[in-house]
């Protein structure tokens, strides 16, 4: 074996050397190919962000390699990149932006030079910037300065909320996020004219060394005076295309409807400048958004206009709707190439045909309510590495939805939570699935309240009654012991759910694009703790009432690492606890492992708990624990920017299932402190993604590294993957539509 990499690795590294001369005949005689930039001598800074001044860069590389480059120097110079020549004045222009850079970090005396080493041998040349920080000048002390009073009284109420911090580095970065925050304190206290250039700056370093004194001055609009503008007429007018004079009039505001039948209630509630209130620029941003939420209007303007006369202090404001049609038919044929969600609950599908219609009702009883009818129709197929486990699934799906632009019986709490848009959702499904293991019926009706804020979405349903039926095929019960056997029918057929759930997802990515966060998580579900005499009727009907706690998170974190290039780390983690001597946690809410999303070198249940291991098929479909662990690492890079973006993609999965209880059915599935570590299954792989815009497909190839499901000491499988029989035995492709997280 050593001899072999041995091989292989003395045939890549001449590869790379032949590739290299080659490189060489794409640059011209007497010239030099920019191979590389650094930075020397910095203390305080990064290199990354001095870097990041650098306009002269070398060309892209993919992992180690110039692919762009060498895509160019074989003729494909559409997708490829020419060769980036040295050019002294862009070396020249980029120390100019370092320099300019370590000012505004408070460097005042930097001082950056460069030196240029070439290697005629190939052509290449090397950029080295000499960095000299100097001294970095802190804040001796902060004063804010209006000869407005009440502009006076406000800085200096919210001195505490300031970004210039004392004896902090002068960063005119933070001088700019300050006069942001500025603009928008005045105007969140009605200073309507106010700008951001009526903000200045005056910075002191002639008082002590090395220090300076920061004078925030506001000045004067030389136009009109500044004053707390206090919102005057309020007209919303609804164009429908037709002209009719139906106009409603309040205390506060007046709607011009022109035939549209909607109650103004309505739009009262999605308004929120309101006559005699103070101007604040949240309320015209929430009202943007609250009336866009409607989904009744193509478009929506606002128009804010002070009154005549420099000593006006009134805004009159104008709202402009163009009214969309009440109803839309949506007809998708679909390629099903991942795990599908049914009315949140997870199903087994991997690849397969659909069809789906969606009728969508807008404004049914004249309350800006939405009714929406969904017919989902699928033929779905699962693959896997043994012959045996090829089966089609057919499924049939009804969904119902009502959603009311109101906290039903809540009125009041939208304002409580401060929340943009808030709504109500009321939803009546059915499920049939159709398989080679059983048949199930599901019949979830969910009662639930939407709060969207800012950076947040939560939702609470307070009732969510899900009844679920299954029968085994007679096939697959001679394939089970009568221990399997019944316990499969406890965890899988006939359960009545009964909960209350808290859920939410959380991301900063409008904020920061280039590195954001993304959180998605079920806080907490009880099931069966609030309504315990339905179980008394779940007997009677033969169904099982499910009693139990659950909760589960999503953790994502996204960050750019260079051109076109992104990491991406994910971490999920579940867990349910049953609650009474005979319950259990249903099938429909047990974790499960394995898939395209998650551990792409399995198909979904087919590994775990923990390290049972076992090859019935029968027993494959209800691989399944009380808790579940998974996390991936992505690296993300692109290889063509055109019309259609082709990327690539390498990346590590690992995860598993445990059950929480020691079962003699299950051997060593288990959750154990002192062992589970060693249980994970572990799988790298790489993968292509075809980027239409409004569509990504995703080929991603699993190759496993650990499987659980062997026995101890066997475990460890990526053993010859070069082989031909092992890559036939163990390799999993992944056809999917969108990133897998």
């Amino acid at each position: 074996m050593s001899k072999l990499l041995t091989k292989v690795a003395i045939l890549l590294l001449s590869s790379a050397a032949m590739q290299s001369c080659k490189m060489s005949k794409v640059v011209p005689d007497g010239k030099y190919l920019l191979q590389k930039n650094k930075v020397k001598g910095n203390e305080l800074v990064s290199k990354g962000s001095v870097l990041d001044q650098v306009n002269h860069r070398p060309n892209r590389k993919l992992l180690f390699f110039k692919f762009h480059l060498w895509a160019y120097r074989s003729g494909f110079k559409k997708i490829g990149e020419p060769p980036v020549i040295l050019d002294s004045n862009l070396i020249e222009k980029s120390a100019k932006n370092i320099s300019v850079y370590l000012f505004k970090k408070g460097f005042f005396y930097n001082d950056v030079g460069y030196t240029v080493k070439t290697r005629k041998h190939g052509k290449k040349a090397k950029v080295f910037y000499q960095v000299k920080e100097g001294p970095q000048f802190k804040i001796h002390s902060v004063e804010y300065r209006s000869i407005n009073r009440s502009i006076q009284h406000i800085l200096d109420s919210t001195r505490s909320a300031s970004l210039i911090k004392k004896n902090n580095a002068l960063d005119y970065d933070v001088l700019a996020r300050e006069r942001s925050r500025i603009n928008d304190l005045m105007r969140e206290n009605g200073y309507f004219i106010f700008n951001r250039s009526l903000i200045d700056y005056e910075l002191d370093t002639t008082v002590t060394t090395n220090q300076v004194e920061v004078l925030v001055n506001i000045l004067e609009d030389q136009r009109r005076k500044q004053h707390v503008y206090r919102i005057g007429r309020v007209l919303t007018e609804v164009e429908t295309g037709m002209n009719i004079p139906d106009t409603v009039k309040s205390a506060t505001a007046a709607y011009i409807m022109n035939g549209m039948r909607l109650n103004t209630n309505v739009l009262r509630r999605s308004t929120q400048l309101r006559k005699g209130e103070i101007f604040r620029q949240k309320n015209v941003s929430n009202t943007y958004e609250r009336l866009i939420s409607l989904d009744l209007f193509q478009s929506v303007d606002v128009r804010l206009t002070p009154r005549e006369g420099t000593d006006s202090t009134l805004i009159d404001v104008y709202i402009r709707l163009v009214a969309a049609p009440r109803h839309d038919l949506i007809w998708e044929p679909q390629l099903v190439t991942t795990e599908q969600r049914f009315n949140e609950e997870i199903s087994t599908r991997n690849y397969g045909l659909a069809n789906e219609i969606t009728l969508k009702n807008k404004n049914v009883f004249h309350n800006g309510e939405e009714f929406n009818v969904r017919l989902r129709t699928a033929l779905e197929t699962q693959f896997a590495r043994d012959s045996n486990s090829l089966f089609s699934t057919f499924i049939q799906e009804v969904n119902t939805e009502l959603k009311v632009p109101d906290l039903l019986f809540l009125p009041n709490l939208g304002n409580k939570v401060n929340s943009r848009t808030n709504s109500t959702r009321m939803s009546l499904s059915y499920l049939y699935e159709r398989n080679q293991f059983y048949n199930r019926h599901l019949l979830p009706l969910t009662y639930s309240y939407e709060f969207v804020q800012k950076n947040a979405t939560y939702y609470w349903t307070p009732m969510l009654i899900s009844l679920n039926k299954a029968s085994f095929h007679p096939d697959v019960l001679g394939e089970l012991n009568e221990d399997y056997l019944e316990a499969q029918k406890r965890l899988f057929t006939n359960n009545l759910i009964t909960s209350h759930r808290f859920s939410g997802v959380v991301t900063n990515r409008a904020k920061s694009p280039n590195n954001f966060y993304y959180l998605n998580s079920n806080f907490i579900e009880l099931a069966g703790v609030f309504l315990p005499q339905i179980t008394d009727y779940g007997d009677k009907l033969g169904v099982s009432h499910s009693t139990f706690v659950r909760t589960d998170i999503d953790v994502r974190y996204n960050t750019k690492v260079g051109a076109g290039q992104t990491m991406v780390y994910r971490f999920y983690g579940g867990i349910g606890v049953p609650i009474g001597d005979r319950s259990i946690i249903p099938f429909e809410r047990r974790f499960f492992a394995g898939g395209s999303n998650r551990l792409r070198a399995w198909r979904l249940r087919t590994v775990g708990p923990g390290g049972f291991s076992n090859d019935s098929s029968a027993i494959q479909f209800s691989r399944s624990g009380d808790l579940g662990i998974a996390g991936n690492i992505e690296y993300r890079f692109d290889i063509i920017d055109a019309a259609v973006d082709l990327e690539g993609a390498l990346f590590a999965d690992a995860g598993n299932v445990w059950n929480l209880k020691k079962d003699t059915l299950f051997p060593e599935g288990d959750f154990d402190f002192s062992k589970f570590y060693n249980q994970f299954a572990v799988n790298t792989g790489f993968g292509l993604r075809v980027d239409f815009d409004f569509l990504l497909v995703r080929l991603d190839l699993g190759l496993p590294i650990i499987d659980p499901n062997e026995p101890a000491g066997k475990r460890w499988v990526f053993v010859h993957p070069w082989r031909t029989s092992w890559f036939r035995e163990h390799a999993v492709w992944n056809l999917a539509v969108g990133y897998p997280f």
